[in-house]
């Protein structure tokens, strides 16, 4: 396997708070998320700041499973080509996942199969959290291999009082509102042919 350049490198994109949030341990979310095949991407977030008052949920088994976001997660959202659907991945530092499509804005959510999360990382320091997942959508209707994704990229933070804070690249509404279209604003090529 060839040695990966920087130019073959995915860009590191940094997260924003939503203006409405309040304090939070966390300084800075670095996220790195690149196409690795043609329907399989890979996604780090790290999350940086004062680790030990960030609220981790307890370690276990890698299974899928619902409301993840209700505390510290990590999300993707992936535009559909084909329409005003798109589909919500959850990546929790228990080793906890989900995956939802939706029709359209919030509507006709289904939990769809064809999902493949091949591994899932994390790495903890005294001031970085690192979760990293590779991710395989072969089966899912409406992404189109050859065509770039639109994606969003957020996280919810909660810290050890309780409190949230809700980062993302880009925010469109007065409230955190990751499901709003003008909030995909990442776009994921196909991997170029080697």
């Amino acid at each position: 396997m060839a040695e990966r350049t920087a130019r073959d490198r995915p860009e590191l994109r940094i997260l924003r708070p939503h203006p409405a949030g309040g304090d939070s341990p966390i300084r800075d979310v670095a996220v790195t998320a690149e196409r690795t095949g043609a329907l399989s991407f890979e996604v780090t977030f790290e999350l940086i700041g004062d680790i030990e008052r960030l609220a981790l949920p307890v370690d276990v088994p890698s299974r899928r499973t619902d409301d993840l976001w209700r505390q510290t997660c990590c999300e993707v959202f992936i535009a559909r080509n084909d329409g005003a659907g798109y589909y919500e991945l959850n990546l929790s530092p228990s080793g906890q996942w989900a995956f939802y499509g939706f029709s359209g804005y919030r509507i006709g959510m289904t939990r769809p199969y064809g999902v493949e999360i091949e591994s899932m990382r994390r790495e903890r320091t005294a001031d970085r959290y690192r979760l990293s997942a590779t991710v395989h959508l072969d089966r899912l209707p409406g992404l189109e291999s050859g065509l770039p994704w639109r994606v969003g990229l957020t996280s919810v933070i909660e810290d050890t009082a309780g409190d949230k804070t809700y980062w993302a690249l880009a925010h469109p509404s007065a409230g955190p509102d990751f499901h709003h279209a003008e909030g995909f604003v990442l776009d994921l090529n196909a991997p170029e042919p080697r």
